[in-house]
């Protein structure tokens, strides 16, 4: 599998070598959302992963006027602590976007729509207490590593290079599911970027 990330990364940038770049970063929650099945009530839970991301995207096509077709790649890493454990993550993820632009006087104004392809790097727990033992949920737990997610960005363009950008990815993969516990996740980025 991750020869065929790879192979998508490589195709997407070598597709649009000479196009205009987005290099963003940010803030970054990854919440895991949990409906668990207690003596035959639901309960709704939530563990959030606070961390940062990096990301570079590209335009790979013109669609209709003021529409673009734009694709990449991101990285984020979000920790989560409580008083028993420590919990990390990080993830690849694959954007693809279909992106309206429109302008307000000199500001450019932007808003796209669309899938995610995300690959879940690492996942450990180690005790809050200190230690080195480590946990890998993957090998550990029925964790699923892909998720196919649908993401919302907004954002604004000043001086035609900087910009300022809030983006929200819902996952639609069950990523744990067993007889009491079924999970999925969200992403919630604030961040900056500069255009090259």
């Amino acid at each position: 599998m991750k020869k065929l990330v790879i192979f998508i990364f490589l195709a997407l940038f070598s597709f649009s070598a000479f196009a205009q770049k987005e290099l963003g970063f940010g803030y970054g929650i990854s919440q895991l959302f949990y409906q668990q099945n207690q003596s035959g009530t639901a309960v709704n839970a939530q563990t959030p992963y606070k961390g940062a991301y990096v990301s570079l995207t590209t335009k790979l096509a013109d669609l209709f006027q003021d529409v673009t077709l734009r694709g990449g790649v991101m990285a984020s890493y979000g920790v989560y602590k409580d008083d028993s454990e420590i919990d990390k993550e990080a993830y690849l993820t694959i954007p693809l976007d279909f992106r309206a632009v429109g302008k307000l006087g000199n500001t450019e104004l932007f808003a796209g729509l669309g899938p995610r392809i995300s690959y879940g790097l690492m996942s450990t727990a180690q005790p809050a207490s200190g230690g080195n033992v480590s946990v890998d949920v993957y090998k550990s737990a029925d964790y699923k590593r892909f998720d196919i997610m649908i993401g919302f960005n907004f954002g604004v363009v000043l001086a035609q290079k900087y910009l300022l950008q809030l983006s929200w990815d819902r996952g639609l993969v069950t990523r744990l599911e067993d007889s009491k516990t079924k999970m999925t996740r969200n992403f919630l980025g604030i961040g900056a970027g500069i255009i090259f």
